[in-house]
């Protein structure tokens, strides 16, 4: 049946060494319309110049592929081995200048490096020093992503295309129908944090863990002394606190992606690397300073929190979302607290808030709406159509509810930061059904299992507890604020 779909044109980039990869280009963007064109209204075209250009007489051949080629197309895929090209005149080679006329229009760019052996008596070497010249400066701009096999190359491709995509069609048609929804565009994965998470799968599945757990040590470590270096105070301290937030996104995103390997296929050992992780993330000495620049120092481990949690919900690994609770974290009496219970929205942007970013002045839940759009594209590996990420979303916060009035019985408080669960209605739905799926099984249902110890009685506390808070804190407002959730239950 016909259909009306959007074109995006995919130049392929690459010098004259990587044959192989120019040929999976196509074949990859071709399976991916098989698989997604009819359902989001996108078909993708990939242009290559020995096959899109023609003859014209008058300009430098480079200059004429840019005029054919370059500024019609949407997403540049580029690939390279041993060689950087052939200088034309304006720029080390001509897929250097392609690259560079994509970046000044700002369209989407990801290019991929060979890490394929390679005999040394086949090797340019001045034009391979050029390319680790060049490489550098990618790797600085998060452009590059690296592969060791035509197989890996063609995982990473699928996925900057599924996230390049969602991007574009994002800039084109923001959604207005969702009054908690950012009409801003989702930013797409760096080739660089796909390339991690391509890392961790291959460790895990050749049960590498010496390598894994190195790994994941030096990847933490990093991203802790980048956590320590930020300035405490600072003249402007809102210009401070923009630039400290992009920058602490940034930087933690590989390792997000990272951790939420570990719990979608975890087991004892990934578990004590999230844990283990935690523990480094949140050992910040303290020190004085401005409030919100020392609070938002909380962040990158609050964005592994989430990319953990949701991710261990999709996988339905509720042993391995436990480790929020056993995670612990000094408070200022230098007592040990669960991490959930010191490390929320609110503890990272209580002083903060009207400094997130969102385009929209009355969002009931900005924080939690700014969290659901940054993992979106991160967490598109294990959630792989919106609803089932809005559903663990959904889930992994009205979760963490229950598991933060649970651990506050001792101190008769019940207190606990409402998700953007708390005014979606669809969201309402979701977590109905959770909750019969509960009653249904009994003792049998993992989450019960998992975080309850089995304890139906301790359970059924909880959720009547965190429902009297939340009717409490409604005041009459929100899709909870009658709804009964121990008769969902029962």
């Amino acid at each position: 049946m016909a259909y009306t779909a959007t074109v995006y044109r995919v130049l392929v980039a690459s010098p004259s060494d990587v044959t192989e990869e120019r040929a999976i280009v196509p074949k990859v963007i071709y399976e991916w319309n098989a698989s997604h064109s009819a359902e989001q209204n996108v078909v993708l075209l990939p242009v290559k110049w020995e096959t899109h250009s023609v003859p014209e007489l008058g300009d430098h051949p480079q200059q004429i592929i840019n005029k054919q080629l370059v500024g019609n197309c949407d997403i540049l895929i580029g690939a390279f081995w041993t060689r950087l090209g052939t200088h034309t005149g304006v720029a080390e080679s001509g897929t250097l200048e392609e690259i560079e006329e994509f970046r000044q229009q700002g369209k989407p760019v990801a290019l991929f490096f060979s890490s394929k052996e390679v005999a040394p008596n086949k090797v340019d070497w001045p034009q391979y020093q050029k390319l680790l010249q060049q490489k550098e400066l990618f790797k600085k701009a998060g452009l590059i992503g690296e592969y060791s096999s035509l197989e890996d190359f063609e995982e990473l491709l699928t996925r900057t295309l599924h996230t390049f995509v969602r991007t574009l069609v994002s800039n084109e048609k923001p959604s207005d129908t969702d009054k908690t929804q950012s009409n801003s565009a989702t930013q797409p994965l760096t080739s660089k944090e796909i390339s991690k998470v391509g890392q961790v799968k291959k460790l895990i599945s050749t049960n590498a863990s010496i390598e894994l757990q190195d790994m994941v040590r030096q990847d933490t470590i990093s991203c802790r002394e980048f956590i320590l270096t930020r300035p405490n105070d600072s003249a402007d301290v809102v210009q401070e606190f923009s630039e400290q937030l992009k920058g602490y996104v940034s930087n933690i995103k590989p390792l997000a992606g990272v951790l939420s390997t570990l719990a979608c296929y975890g087991d004892a050992l990934n578990r004590k690397l999230i844990r283990q992780a935690f523990s480094r993330l949140v050992d910040i000495p303290r020190s004085s300073g401005k409030t919100i620049l020392l609070d938002l120092k909380l962040l990158p481990t609050l964005y592994c929190m989430y990319a953990v949690g949701v991710s261990s919900v999709a996988a339905d690994d509720y042993e391995t979302l436990l480790t929020l609770t056993e995670s612990k974290i000094f408070d200022i009496h230098e007592n040990q607290r669960p991490l959930i219970t010191d490390v929320h929205p609110y503890s990272v942007f209580e002083h903060s808030l009207e400094l997130v970013p969102r385009p929209r002045a009355n969002e009931y839940t900005p924080l939690s709406n700014w969290m659901y759009e940054e993992l979106y594209p991160l967490l598109d590996w294990y959630t792989p159509t919106e609803t089932e990420y809005e559903k663990a979303f959904t889930l992994y916060e009205f979760i963490c509810g229950l598991m933060m009035i649970d651990s506050r019985t001792s101190s008769g408080w019940d207190w606990a930061p409402l998700g953007r669960y708390y005014w979606q209605g669809k969201s309402q739905r979701m977590i109905e059904s959770w909750l019969t799926e509960g009653h249904a099984l009994g003792t049998k249902w993992t989450p019960l299992k998992a975080l309850f110890d089995g304890d139906q009685e301790r359970f059924v506390s909880v959720l009547g507890r965190f429902e009297k808070f939340i009717h409490e804190a409604s005041r009459g407002q929100g899709v909870f604020s009658t709804v009964s959730l121990l008769e969902t239950y029962r």
